[in-house]
């Protein structure tokens, strides 16, 4: 006698140690699209650098013993443009090779770039005056580190990009008031709120890094959650019928639904099981399921369960299909069509199927746990369905169907023969039973 639930197949589990792989993928790519950006500034910077010095005015404001300096400051601007371009080149191989590099690393890369704008203040204190660098351009670039910084999608690192920028500021701050150089309380103002404003530019592109994260870390978890699902039915039904499960805008979820249930077993598997060789029936089993799966998903419908020795089918379900009932009695007649002919090429030896369908209210959905996951069927019509399956047995008929499924089937059931009412095993009433074949 058959259960429904056993021999459930083996279904992928759900995907998250897939997600966290393609997310720090995806963080990898952000870093080296950071990096990119960043060469591309310092790139500009470097020539706007190289320029100046054919601008009078400009070039006579630096005095003749800071000159040499200035030009090694287009050195400094040309390693840090490498050290970009170098961390281009290594997320570039990290991404190929399909690694992801250790925490620390993006932490050191954020203090070094974070650094380069604080040895250009430095510098220009030595080539202008300790004063006009801290109100210099150059501190300025320190919130192109901070904002991009974002593209790192870690609040931490971005915070940490904000006091590395606000300590570099500070130190040279410090640095003035060690030379000797009197600031009065209105710049020290102004230098110490300028100071906070990096800290807290850090605050702020942490939170718009750490909400595009969770944005993003939702959006490919929904993504993975329905490339699951359509893989589970990718292997249930057509890829046209898969294909419209993706695009359904509300997804597969849990619902009772109106659909069809053919149920199909082998007559005699266990008399052939004794005499043929495992591998033989095997093949066997192979060559009929293959025919049942095409023929069902021609049909429009899914194969819910392989049950060793049998299947079941749903019609209506996962796409409504107001002619679920009619096409199961299609696939039934296919089926046993389908078997005749295998057996008359000698594919498969002579091979006697009993087929049940039976309509009506039945659950829905997608159940599991993260590990495991399954489409399921649940529900009374399931259970009878397999019961006109077994009676099959009783009346030595093939295709038997119940009265629910006659009205609803047309034309095609039209000439089916009434059968006696019959008690059988689960059920208080008798099934109201009609032979096709």
């Amino acid at each position: 006698m058959h259960d429904v639930n056993r021999e459930k197949s083996e279904l992928p589990a759900y995907p998250t140690r897939d997600v966290e792989a393609e997310f720090s993928r995806r963080m990898l790519a952000s870093e080296q699209w950071h990096s990119q950006i960043l060469f591309f500034l310092l790139l500009i910077l470097l020539l706007l650098h190289l320029c100046l010095p054919l601008i009078g005015p400009v070039w006579e404001m630096i005095r003749d013993e800071a000159r040499p300096l200035y030009r090694m400051g287009a050195l400094v601007i040309a390693a840090a443009a490498s050290f970009e371009l170098y961390c281009v080149w290594v997320c570039h191989r990290y991404l190929r090779q399909r690694r992801i590099p250790l925490g620390v690393y993006r932490y050191l890369n954020a203090l070094i770039e974070t650094s380069f704008p604080t040895l250009g203040l430095f510098a220009v204190s030595e080539i202008v005056s300790p004063i006009h660098a801290l109100y210099n351009p150059v501190a300025s670039t320190y919130y192109f580190f901070i904002l991009l910084a974002a593209l790192r999608l870690d609040f931490f690192i971005c915070l940490f990009t904000g006091m590395v920028a606000a300590v570099g500021y500070f130190s040279l701050f410090l640095s003035v008031r060690g030379s000797g150089l009197e600031l009065d309380q209105a710049m020290m103002v102004t230098v110490l709120l300028k100071g906070a404003f990096l800290l807290g530019c850090g605050v702020l592109s942490g939170l718009v890094a750490q909400h595009i994260r969770q944005n993003l870390v939702k959006t490919m978890e929904v993504v993975a959650e329905k490339r699951e699902v359509v893989g589970i039915f990718s292997q249930l039904v057509s890829p046209q019928v898969a294909q419209e499960i993706l695009h359904q805008h509300g997804g597969v979820g849990s619902e009772i639904r109106e659909v069809t249930i053919l149920v199909v077993d082998i007559r005699n598997f266990t008399s052939l099981a004794e005499i043929t060789p495992p591998d033989d029936l095997v093949e066997y089993l192979n060559v009929i399921w293959e025919s049942g799966v095409r023929v069902v998903n021609h049909h429009g419908g899914i194969i819910n369960k392989f049950l060793g020795d049998g299947f079941m089918a749903v019609f209506g379900a996962p796409v409504a299909d107001p002619q679920h009932a009619e096409k199961a009695v299609w696939a039934g007649l296919n089926l046993l069509g389908e078997m005749t002919a295998l057996h008359d090429k000698t594919t498969i030896p002579e091979t006697r199927l009993g087929i049940g369908i039976h309509s009506g209210p039945a659950l829905l959905g997608v159940v599991g746990t993260k590990d495991r996951r399954e489409y399921t069927v649940i529900g009374d019509t399931v259970n009878v369905a397999f019961r006109i399956e077994q009676l099959n047995k009783e009346f030595d008929s093939q295709l038997l169907i119940s009265e629910a499924v006659k009205r609803r089937a047309g034309e095609i059931a039209r000439e089916a023969e009434l059968l006696p009412h019959m008690f059988v095993k689960g059920r208080s009433g008798p099934v109201q039973a009609y032979r096709i074949v």
